[in-house]
């Protein structure tokens, strides 16, 4: 395992991953009006918006809040926000914070997530989501969820072993 520390610099020299998927940037606030989706926090650079329940997160009713905060401007993923954008980035906590003390999370606690790249990453633009207040599930719904569970476990062993069998493999000589 290499235990040499990444240098800003080598990361800057190169360009930053690209989304993998096809995708047409449409502007946040055609789709939000388009959906009557209501917005929570918005500046210059960034918008917050509760989120659809057709998004393909986790079902609505596991928990009270869910927020998307994301760039107005096209930018696919968290690897492609970079040192220069500075003022992006602060932004983007500043709504985290603004939607935060606006909808009382700072007073029971909020997670923030994000996921970069695919299978993580469900949609082809860079967004936060802040969620809140974790419902308890029904006990159908947690064994619904426990098989799902299960099931994307079994796929995602399936995959790891697949490619470490392809490393362990003996390679041609060319």
């Amino acid at each position: 395992m290499d235990t040499q520390p990444v240098r800003l610099t080598d990361v800057l020299a190169v360009a930053p991953e690209r989304w993998p998927k096809r995708v047409r940037h449409k502007t946040l606030r055609k789709k939000l009006k388009r959906k009557g989706i209501e917005v929570v926090y918005e500046d210059d650079l960034v918008v917050a918006f509760h989120q659809a329940e057709d998004d393909y997160d986790s079902p609505q009713h596991t928990w009270r809040t869910r927020v998307v905060i994301a760039p107005k401007n096209e930018m696919h993923t968290l690897m492609d926000l970079g040192v220069a954008d500075e003022a992006l980035t602060t932004a983007l906590l500043h709504g985290i914070q603004q939607v935060a003390l606006k909808l009382d999370l700072h007073k029971e606690g909020f997670e923030i997530r994000s996921d970069v790249l695919p299978p993580y990453q469900q949609v082809g633009y860079l967004r936060f989501k802040v969620r809140a207040g974790k419902r308890d599930r029904s006990p159908e719904e947690k064994l619904e969820h426990a098989a799902a569970e299960r099931a994307r476990f079994e796929e995602l062993s399936a995959e790891m072993e697949a490619l470490y069998e392809g490393e362990s493999a003996p390679r041609e000589a060319s």
